[in-house]
């Protein structure tokens, strides 16, 4: 405790329950008596150190996240033992990770098959968004149901390796690998709903701890008619920055699957395909597949800067080469799902050396290609199989995942890859600034970027805009946006804090010294009303300003800037195989016929993506048991596809008067083919 004495002169400053409850190593989910024994006699020694020397108030706290992490804990241990009285349960480790695997790549085939036919329902018209119904009428994303069937072989597979020891090195290498058919691994589905629940319950507990989403159990005495055999309710809730980041990362899945439908319909990248199984040169001179250059169009629109031209290697590899990577796997996994048989199994095993062979030809040098192969390969430490679609085989085998491999969002898997390597990209921050400035001054209005220093304080202003009778202060953050693990989304919460009070810092130095400011920007600011805002590469945003300082995101500004009003686009084929748009207004941004600082002001404040997201987000309630006596209810974000018609209704528009040009559109296109079909027969 000498480390603890050291901080006393500090200890008004610090948060004690929260630097407790956020310590990586402070639930322990395995069921190891002794390192729990240790934890909390640590915890208490803590406690009695403090108590008197900070506020009763904060002793309870500490007090409190004690009788909480038993919970948790014991939690995780009802699920393991319910598992150990399962028939699943009384497999061999072996049989358990087979049957675990194979049942996912089934599943996963009945998903893309149902994803399928959703999408040749569409008629042509690319869909904001689309989600599947569970049991209870609830939309659930096609995205959420792959992540179940592959949190859950991921959880499967971490918990059979630990206690077997099959995680040499770091590396989970599984002793034999058994493919079945579908019928022999039926037993799987036992596993992944407790495997679920596992996933769940981890979830809940760090979105408590890291978050602060609050936690409270029911004891059996004041369960008034529950069934004899539960003895408790526990439930959680939500905090509210974890509701803006779940709806950013809708708004990210909808502007990439909306990316990909207009690629496709572009065409553009055909040019550029080289054929299958042959050396393929690294993007721009050539590219693998389809998704590849969705990627690299993607990839580049996120991080600001075009990434076929920068060199830069990131943990050994060149953003290009993570990319094409990825995309061999991808294409590997797709190849053989194309080939395969009615009668051949979703499953995938090849040596080494195979894939390393294929990352030869797609342009990875062989130290590149056995760097790769290390990096995507799943350890203990892996978050999951998406980040992670190789696993080790003794022998010198790699399984591939097909449910993370077919249809792949490279740009994604990517960010996530890189992110959980703590690469940054900091760097290519100025790329961000300058396209920022160049998107207000190609339309005519005054914007710089600037620096000053005084009384020893540095200024670093990102975008500075002098834009009707205003200046909008734009604090540019490029930065990936947090995956769904509560330690990311906390991290995240503190980046934004501190970025909403670097802009109010630099709001200040302007007031302050508006001398040296006219002369850097070039023009007097005096009198005019500074407006802070935090402005996100990627699509956070938040509809209520945060101690005067506004969050917005730059695909939502670009928009904002080249079109004043929201568009459903339909997509035809008209002859000769010529595909084109039919693009139909909706809702309006701008009250005139170009923008004016008014219209971004009104944006800033009530961001239409987020109005359109939130419009169609809500809670409902969820329960799982961890066994009989143990029932989890939590408060859950849900979402209801951003359909045609809802576009219509939120833009006050008639959804029958937008059918009908829909459909003038469509029969134009039909006319166009068969005129063409009849001159053919002449």
């Amino acid at each position: 405790m000498a480390e603890l004495g050291a901080l006393e002169p500090h200890y008004a400053e610090i948060d004690f329950a929260d630097l407790v409850a956020t310590s990586e190593r402070i639930v322990l989910q395995g069921s190891n008596a002794k390192a729990r024994a240790r934890r909390t006699e640590t915890v208490d020694l803590v406690i009695e150190t403090l108590r008197g020397k900070i506020s009763d108030e904060h002793v309870q706290m500490l007090e409190a996240l004690r009788r909480t992490i038993d919970i948790f804990e014991d939690g995780y241990d009802r699920v393991l033992s319910a598992l150990q009285k399962t028939e699943f349960g009384k497999l061999t480790p072996e049989q358990q990770l087979s049957i675990c695997l194979c049942f996912a790549s089934y599943q996963f085939d009945q998903v893309r098959i149902a994803i399928a036919s959703r999408l040749s329902e569409a008629n042509g018209a690319l869909p904001y968004s689309m989600s599947f119904r569970d049991w209870r009428d609830r939309p659930i994303p096609p995205g959420a149901v792959v992540d179940m069937i592959v949190a859950a072989a991921g959880a499967t597979l971490k918990m059979i390796a630990a206690a077997q020891k099959w995680d040499g090195a770091g590396h989970i290498v599984l002793p034999t690998f058994e493919i079945l058919d579908e019928s022999e691994c039926m037993l799987g589905g036992i596993n992944q709903t407790l495997a679920h629940s596992w996933r769940t319950w981890n979830r809940l507990e760090e979105l408590h701890r890291f978050c602060g989403a609050p936690v409270s159990v029911t004891a059996s005495e004041e369960l008034q008619g529950a069934p004899p055999e539960l003895k408790r309710i526990v439930r959680f809730g939500h905090s509210r920055y974890v509701i803006d980041q779940v709806a950013a990362s809708y708004r990210a899945e909808d502007l990439m699957h909306q990316n990909q439908m207009e690629q496709a319909v572009a065409q553009s990248w055909r040019s550029k395909l080289a054929p299958p199984h042959r050396p393929a040169a690294l993007p721009p001179d050539e590219i693998v597949s389809e998704a590849e250059f969705v990627a690299v169009l993607g990839l580049s629109e996120v991080l600001s800067f075009a990434i076929i031209d920068d060199m830069e290697e990131l943990n050994g590899l060149r953003i290009v080469e993570w990319l094409r990577g990825l995309a061999v796997l991808s294409n590997i996994a797709t190849f053989y799902d194309e080939e395969r048989s009615d009668a051949d199994p979703p499953v995938l095993v090849l040596s080494d050396e195979e894939i390393v062979g294929a990352l030869e030809r797609g342009g990875l040098s062989a130290s590149k290609s056995a760097y790769f192969i290390d990096a995507v390969t799943f350890h203990q430490k892996s978050i999951d199989l998406f980040d992670a679609p190789l696993i080790s085989v003794a022998g010198g085998k790699k399984l591939l995942f097909l449910p993370t491999l077919i249809g792949q969002n490279h740009t994604t898997v990517l960010l996530s890859l890189l992110s959980r390597q703590k690469v940054k990209f900091e760097s290519k921050g100025k790329a961000f600034e300058k396209r920022v400035v160049e998107l207000f001054n190609n339309a005519g209005i005054y914007a710089r970027s600037f620096s000053f220093k005084e009384e020893g304080e540095e200024y670093e202003i990102d975008a500075l805009v002098d834009w009707g009778g205003r200046l909008f202060l734009f604090e540019c953050k490029n930065r990936t946006l947090p995956s769904a693990r509560p330690v990311a989304m906390r991290d995240f919460e503190h980046e934004m804090r501190d970025a909403a009070k670097q802009v109010l810092r630099q709001k200040s130095g302007l007031e302050k010294w508006p001398d040296v400011v006219r002369i850097k920007f070039g023009k007097s600011i005096d009198g005019l009303e500074i407006v802070p805002c935090v402005l996100n590469n990627l699509p956070y945003a938040r509809a209520e300003a945060d101690d005067g300082v506004f969050f917005y995101d730059f695909s939502s500004l670009k928009r904002f800037m080249s079109s004043g009003s929201l568009r459903q686009r339909v997509v035809a084929t008209f002859r000769g195989g010529d595909r084109r748009e039919l693009r139909i207004p909706t809702i309006r941004i701008w009250n005139g016929a170009e923008p004016k600082a008014e219209d971004l002001l009104k944006q800033l404040k009530e961001p239409v993506a987020l109005r359109i997201c939130f419009a169609h987000m809500g809670k409902d309630v969820r329960t799982f048991n961890l066994d009989e006596e143990t029932l989890v209810v939590s408060d859950e974000i849900h979402r209801e596809d951003i359909s045609e018609k809802a576009m219509a209704e939120l833009a006050g528009r008639s959804w029958n008067g937008m059918r009908r040009q829909q459909a003038r559109f469509v029969k134009k296109a039909k006319k166009s083919r068969q005129k063409e079909e009849r001159e053919k027969q002449r």
